[in-house]
């Protein structure tokens, strides 16, 4: 947990987001272009469902290639893929490739047209529509964080991810535990 916290830290980068510059810069590192990140990303998904059903895989695309390779131990299930974003190559990838989607940062309000326009093309419950938000009972008002479910429920949401920006480790624990009474969930 610890280190799950250290990283949601790191990725905060002082109250910035990862610009394009930055995801630019870690693609020619790699030597890859940064223009084609859309359809490698469509790709790698064909690729991880190879290395997860066939044994031994093999896979011959337009950007990863290889023969008869082991990835070991199989899943035991199929793996569900949300997929986020806000293009439209992010939509597209979800219609067509993902079980659900999963919008970041929208209130409300914002979220409804992006799942008008996913269930426009999915309309079946099991494709899963959820929201990540950085709601944190800790510093928000309770009530606000309680319309806001109401809210999200009402729009389409059927999953909410909270990642509460607490410094230590106590205080995120104690900041999803106000979070699991606000919601109404019990303890496994």
């Amino acid at each position: 947990m610890e280190r799950y916290v250290a990283f949601l830290r790191g990725m905060n980068l002082g109250g910035r987001r990862i610009k394009n510059e930055q995801l630019q810069a870690e693609f020619e590192a790699l030597g890859w272009a940064f223009e084609n990140r859309g359809s490698r990303m469509d790709e790698i998904l064909a690729v991880l469902r190879v290395c997860w059903t066939e044994d031994p895989a093999s896979f011959h695309g337009e950007h990863y290639a290889f023969d008869d390779i082991r990835v070991l131990p199989k899943p035991a299930h199929e793996i569900p893929i949300w997929i986020g974003g806000s293009s439209p190559r992010a939509y597209r990838r979800a219609i067509d490739h993902g079980a659900g989607f999963q919008l970041i940062g929208v209130t409300p309000e914002e979220a409804v047209e992006p799942i008008r326009r996913l269930r426009a093309h999915r309309p079946e419950p099991s494709f899963v529509i959820s929201l990540r938000t950085g709601w944190d009972p800790l510093g928000m008002e309770v009530d606000r964080i309680r319309r806001e479910l109401d809210d999200y429920a009402a729009a389409g949401i059927q999953h909410v991810i909270s990642a509460p920006w607490r410094t230590t480790i106590d205080e995120w624990l104690r900041a999803m535990e106000l979070l699991a009474d606000i919601a109404g969930l019990t303890r496994r």
